[in-house]
């Protein structure tokens, strides 16, 4: 009788075991769950939080630029007369008349800003491209034909930046009036052929 007490009590013993056993994998497994699942929004909200803040980046960026004041083509200085003033227009005014004859535009440019243009380089189909290339006077017998006042706008600062469009004779091929981006960086330095100056187009993209 005692044996099969014993033996009654021991198994009751090792249900009990198997009953906590489980209880704690249960619960583990909960546990486990709920962490990931914090893990997982944790995750969630960080990339959206991200997205959203480039997005804030991108729409401030944008909006930093306003637009910049330019003479008329016809009463624009000379890019040597330009590079002595202290104002970003007069200077991109000056640079889009010498573009329109078709010279002088060398005398608003550093050196380097000059050779960022790709007129002796530039290809018929280049037009087409994204990004497109850099243009000063030409491209492929399309020449530079207008740089619309609505276009030019400007961050104020040291140094400047300015965003325009230039549009160029003809189209591209696939028939397409050919308008080509350009972003110029203004600040002081020495133009092509001339002594330093207090404002020059330092540098010239198509980005």
């Amino acid at each position: 009788m005692v044996r099969r007490r014993v033996a009654a009590y021991g198994r009751s013993v090792r249900r009990i075991v198997v009953i906590v056993i489980v209880a704690l994998g249960l619960a583990a497994c909960s546990d486990g769950a709920s962490r990931q699942t914090a893990t997982s929004s944790s995750l969630t909200s960080t990339t959206i939080s991200s997205r959203e803040r480039s997005s804030s980046t991108t729409a401030l960026s944008t909006s930093n630029y306003r637009r910049l004041s330019v003479p008329a083509p016809a009463d624009s200085p000379s890019c040597a007369k330009a590079v002595t003033e202290q104002d970003p227009g007069m200077l991109v005014a000056a640079f889009r008349a010498a573009r329109l004859r078709g010279r002088g535009a060398e005398g608003c440019l550093t050196s380097q800003a000059f050779s960022r243009y790709d007129d002796a380089r530039c290809r018929g189909g280049d037009l087409a491209a994204s990004p497109g290339p850099v243009v000063l006077y030409g491209c492929a017998g399309h020449r530079v034909t207008a740089i619309p006042d609505d276009s030019i706008e400007y961050i104020p600062g040291e140094p400047v930046l300015v965003q325009l469009t230039v549009e160029l004779s003809g189209t591209d091929e696939d028939g397409r009036p050919i308008r080509l981006p350009e972003h110029l960086t203004i600040g002081p330095g020495t133009p092509t052929g001339g002594p330093r100056a207090a404002q020059v187009i330092t540098d010239t993209s198509s980005l």
